[in-house]
């Protein structure tokens, strides 16, 4: 087999040279002295050739090398003169085989280049193309090359979908993936041709078992979930009760933030807020406001005096000179509700016992003396 291409292009020689009057022979006598002289090659390049590659375990060949010198061009073409598509593509069918059984991993490159050529030849042999396929989808499988194996895999089955080996190999590569189902799918495609086929059932087992475990960690991964989701609520539902707090509906569409309460690892209560400025109709959220903490630290980075939101024209919004108030649910029941002034220095939990609230607690902010503020007070009821 190590010499399958210098045979091949001998005889491909011998045609051309009976065109020419020639002898075979002489025709294979000529080829062998270049093999021997390797006169016409400049330094370095002959053992990179196709036609020597198998003499040589270590070559490295290249087809660069063999476009930039015209007579390599020459002697590669005569592999292809008077040829049809489908030989070509059995003939580098067969001399990728041959090759990587002569040279294994370190044909592999090699192999490939072997395979693809045959691809590229454009025959319309549907079986030799799907083998074609299927071996450059092996020698992938070897190289850990698992998405590019489906996808050879695929075009095999498209040319052969009886192409036992092709599924399995397609199989192989997803079940390295992890894609489990696409998996199955392959092997289920290849049994249909060959029910018995042992590899291919050892691949399935394999799948089973896997997705198996998988779904088992995810169940159990659910399942921690929701022991700490219902220790959360619990927790935080006997925090609302030792403070006497009820939860009413959300009143400002604030719903994405309905669910951020918690009571941390210490007690604290933690809970969401929005920041209303009724004189201007714009609003902050805030996702965790601690319940001993006050809003003046807050309020002193959004309004610090020397810079101001774009909206306050007027620059009346200052952290020392704002009026606070919360906004709390009037009754255990109804939709009423009713404002409750906070101190900006005192803690949040100091307004907020024995009441029923909104599930995102809502602040109206208002500059002291302005009648923004006159109105505020007029309009709303207070605690």
């Amino acid at each position: 087999s190590s010499l399958y291409l210098k045979t091949s292009t001998m005889a491909a020689a011998s045609d051309l040279a009976k065109g020419e009057e020639m002898t075979d022979e002489a025709a294979e006598a000529a080829v062998d002295h270049v093999i021997s002289t390797k006169g016409w090659l400049k330094e370095g390049e002959w053992e990179h050739h196709p036609m020597f590659l198998n003499h040589d375990p270590d070559i490295k060949m290249t087809q660069e090398k063999v476009d930039a010198n015209p007579h390599l061009k020459a002697i590669q073409s005569l592999i292809y003169d008077g040829k049809t598509p489908e030989e070509i593509a059995e003939h580098f069918k067969q001399a990728g085989n041959e090759l990587l059984g002569d040279r294994g991993e370190k044909g592999w490159d090699d192999v490939l280049r072997f395979y693809t050529t045959g691809i590229d030849a454009g025959g319309k042999d549907a079986k030799v193309n799907s083998i074609l396929h299927a071996n450059r989808a092996a020698v992938k499988l070897l190289k850990k090359e698992f998405v590019e194996v489906v996808d050879d895999c695929r075009k095999a089955l498209e040319w052969d979908e009886t192409n036992v080996k092709a599924a399995y190999r397609a199989a192989r590569a997803s079940l390295n993936l992890g894609l489990w189902v696409q998996c199955g799918e392959f092997c289920d495609q290849a049994l249909k041709h060959d029910a018995e086929n042992a590899d291919v059932l050892k691949v399935k087992t394999q799948m089973e078992t896997r997705l198996e475990q998988v779904r088992a960690k995810k169940a159990e991964q659910a399942a921690k979930e929701a022991a700490q989701t219902t220790g959360t609520a619990g927790r935080l539902q006997e925090a609302l009760v030792e403070r006497g707090l009820t939860i009413g509906p959300d009143l400002y569409g604030t719903g994405p933030l309905a669910s951020k309460a918690y009571v941390d690892d210490e007690g604290t209560l933690h809970w969401p807020m929005v920041f209303l400025y009724d004189e201007t109709m714009q609003m902050d959220a805030i996702e965790d406001f601690d319940e001993d903490a006050n809003l003046s630290s807050q309020l002193s980075v959004m309004f610090p005096g020397d810079r101001f939101m774009p909206w306050d024209q007027q620059e009346k919004y200052v952290h020392d000179k704002l009026a606070t108030f919360v906004e709390i649910y009037k009754g255990p029941s109804g939709s009423d509700t009713m404002m409750k002034k906070l101190s900006p220095k005192i803690p949040l939990s100091s307004v907020l016992k024995k009441a029923r609230v909104p599930p995102v607690i809502p602040v109206h902010v208002l500059p002291e003396g302005s009648e923004a503020l006159a109105r505020f007070l007029e309009d709303h009821e207070r605690a």
